[in-house]
């Protein structure tokens, strides 16, 4: 049976920063995570306030998300 592992960080943020943050994180997961070995995919979620962002990451292995 596979085993997956799924990792939620949240990160606050003022509504101000939210784009340059929203775009350091795609540019991270695009650039250097999805290289990882067992990566699956990564989503994220911005509140409605645009205060918090949820990001969430999926793969094969937990190796890479301690």
């Amino acid at each position: 049976m596979q085993q997956y592992a799924t990792t939620m960080n949240t990160f606050n943020v003022t509504p101000e920063r939210i784009k340059e943050v929203l775009e350091f994180l795609i540019r991270s997961a695009e650039n250097v995570v999805r290289y990882e070995a067992g990566f699956i995919s990564f989503n994220f979620h911005v509140s409605d306030d645009r205060t918090q962002i949820a990001s969430i990451a999926r793969s094969l292995t937990a190796s890479w998300c301690t």
